[in-house]
């Protein structure tokens, strides 16, 4: 195939469009994600004879606790990933376990967020999520 040609111009859309067509964009999302992360777990009794708790839904919800502790400068945002369920053999109650991943979002400041900082939006989320959906914590 032919190369590929790009009229490079020292304007922002024209080297938005360079930086997409590279995947550096995408490498440094990455990154953040895979390594500017902190991850923590949560685990919780699923109330009886009530619907089940999405992990998208436990996202939108940490989304939202995010968009609380955002500062100007830069923007957090969180993954949620279930990793397991579990279920009591004598009383058949079940309880989920889900990761969630705290991250500084792209384009904001600074590359990784810290520990510190995702634990205090993690403890506004677990209060939410008690409230929201009626869970009893494990």
């Amino acid at each position: 195939p032919p190369p590929l040609r790009i009229p490079l111009r020292d304007d922002p859309g024209s080297v938005e469009r360079c930086r997409s067509l590279a995947g550096s964009d995408r490498a440094a999302a990455r990154w953040r994600r895979e390594f500017g992360a902190v991850a923590l777990d949560l685990s919780f009794w699923l109330p009886e004879g009530e619907g089940d708790v999405a992990a998208e839904a436990l996202a939108s919800l940490g989304r939202g606790c995010c968009e609380g502790a955002a500062d100007g400068e830069r923007s957090v945002g969180c993954d949620a990933e279930k990793l397991g369920e579990f279920v009591r053999s004598d009383s058949g109650r079940r309880a989920r376990t889900y990761r969630m991943t705290y991250f500084v979002q792209e384009g904001s400041g600074a590359e990784k967020i810290s520990k510190e900082e995702a634990l205090n939006i993690h403890r506004l989320f677990l209060s939410r999520v008690r409230d929201k959906f009626n869970v009893e914590m494990r």
